[in-house]
């Protein structure tokens, strides 16, 4: 990979956690500072991996739960090696701030997998494009679902009993990683202004 000159923030959480809000407000935060940014999301909207995932998620397309997890880890390479990827945004000294990245993997594809052999093929993304920061949105089930209760389509994750599994999986991987990954968790149940308080705090610090 080539020197990195940019900043790589990912933002993580359950869905209705107000990640999209505050990905919009860090890039006009960033973008003020006169530097360039991105936003990216995965899996990638444009790519046969990533458009198969979104079948899959929707619960229009079955799948052993395998294959989602391996599909996760095989979209996320070619997101960072790809022409006009991460990995070449980053050497060009852009800021790219993704919606989710390894650590929604490990949360959600860890459900009806083992979390190891999920971990171990995002390996070589960690090795190869580690974050500079992970903002972790943190809310409970029940915002998150309230949240959610007004959006028309539903992915197969989006149910109670999944989500609460889900919460439990990103704080016990968080743990996990606290001495390997910068991981910023923020409290997700404020208003817009009082979150990306602490978001613009934790970018700051990279």
């Amino acid at each position: 990979m080539a020197e990195r000159k940019g900043k790589f923030i990912v933002f993580e959480g359950l869905d209705g956690s107000g990640k999209s809000t505050q990905i919009k407000r860090a890039e006009a935060y960033i973008s003020g500072k006169g530097f360039d940014v991105v936003r990216m999301s995965e899996p990638q909207e444009d790519r046969p991996t990533g458009k198969l995932l979104r079948e899959i998620l929707s619960g229009k397309e079955k799948s052993d739960p395998r294959l989602p997890a391996a599909m996760f880890a095989a979209d996320r390479i070619d997101h960072i090696t790809r022409k006009g990827g991460i990995a070449e945004l980053l050497s060009d000294g852009k800021y790219v701030l993704s919606d989710r990245f390894y650590i929604s993997s490990y949360a959600y594809n860890s459900l009806y997998t083992d979390l190891d052999w999920v971990m171990a093929l995002n390996s070589q993304a960690a090795a190869i494009c580690r974050p500079d920061l992970h903002i972790f949105i943190d809310v409970p089930v029940d915002v998150s679902l309230s949240r959610l209760a007004n959006r028309k389509s539903k992915e197969i994750y989006e149910r109670r009993g999944m989500l609460e599994k889900i919460y439990a999986n990103y704080h016990r991987v968080i743990d996990m990683l606290s001495g390997v990954e910068n991981i910023a968790v923020i409290d997700g149940r404020g208003d817009q202004a009082e979150v990306f308080g602490q978001v613009k705090k934790a970018i700051d610090s990279v």
